[in-house]
């Protein structure tokens, strides 16, 4: 027997999309150099509350590290930093990583 997925509510599809907003926001103020964004900066241009933001994450941490999920982030975070392209993908996540977390030198 087959199952089919609940139809999405107003609300949940919402969320989704603040969620998604939130990262695409991340990603676009750590894009332009602020590797580490504030909450504040995230929730302004994702044009939502913190509140929001924290809803959705449970940490600004948490937000950093996932929005360096993606790759034309960690690349061009790691281009800034290095002031070279690398092109070993798991360096290239080792790096993101330490700059999010603040252990880059």
């Amino acid at each position: 027997m087959e199952t089919l997925a609940a139809p999405a509510d107003g609300r949940s599809m919402r969320g989704q999309r603040a969620r998604a907003a939130v990262l695409t926001a991340c990603r676009e103020l750590m894009c332009a150099g602020d590797f580490r964004p504030p909450v504040v900066a995230i929730a302004d241009r994702a044009d939502c509350s913190v509140r929001t933001v924290f809803q959705h994450f449970k940490t600004a941490e948490a937000v950093h590290l996932e929005a360096i999920d993606d790759q034309p982030t960690r690349e061009l975070m790691v281009a800034h930093v290095l002031g070279v392209a690398s092109t070993n993908a798991v360096e290239t996540i080792a790096i993101a990583r330490a700059i999010v977390l603040g252990r880059a030198t």
